[in-house]
């Protein structure tokens, strides 16, 4: 169980870090987004669009140090904000659904998906995952899920990292095979 809940915090940081510093370097454009969205009002999407990076980047990076000092009362914490953060995140893609706004981009991160239900399963399972690996984490005898440098700490990592991607990637083909490609694109058209 123990590889099982670092993989999954590992991943869940991973992403919630990738997105945070995505819309801290890019964010005017992820404030445009909070507008496509339509639910936020000028205010909200101020104070959305200048806090939810910092916070992103503050949780994911407690969440690291947290494993990296084996403190898992921080860890279980940490993991708890992140699933309400995913959680909270599903909840807002909703609401942009239900206000007839689906399709605009999402703005979750590195991915530049669609507002629809895969962005927010993908939210949902994210802050599943997030609580699972708090409870992970309580119910180890051992206390704190440790990332050691041993073979399980760096199969962990490099699972980590990989789903991590994966699920990046994923999300990414769902808006690539939207695309169509035009003649001129073709290999030999004239």
């Amino acid at each position: 169980m123990e590889l099982f809940v670092l993989v999954s915090i590992l991943s869940t940081s991973l992403i919630l870090l990738a997105a945070g510093i995505q819309h801290l370097a890019a964010n005017a454009t992820f404030r445009s987004r909070l507008r496509a969205h339509g639910v936020a009002g000028p205010r909200a999407g101020q104070v959305i669009g200048a806090g939810l990076p910092m916070l992103e980047v503050l949780v994911a990076a407690g969440t690291f140090a947290a494993v990296a000092t084996s403190n898992s009362t921080g860890l279980i914490a940490f993991l708890l904000v992140q699933a309400a953060l995913y959680l909270a995140f599903a909840g807002y893609l909703a609401r942009v659904v239900q206000a007839g706004n689906a399709g605009v981009p999402c703005g979750c991160g590195p991915a530049e998906v669609p507002v629809g239900r895969s962005a927010i399963a993908r939210a949902i399972c994210l802050g599943l995952l997030s609580g699972a690996s708090a409870a992970g984490v309580a119910a180890l005898d051992t206390g704190a899920v440790a990332l050691h440098a041993d073979a399980r700490g760096l199969l962990a990592a490099a699972a980590g990292v990989t789903f991590a991607i994966l699920l990046v990637i994923l999300a990414s083909a769902r808006r690539l095979e939207a695309i169509e490609p035009r003649p001129d694109d073709l290999i030999g058209s004239a």
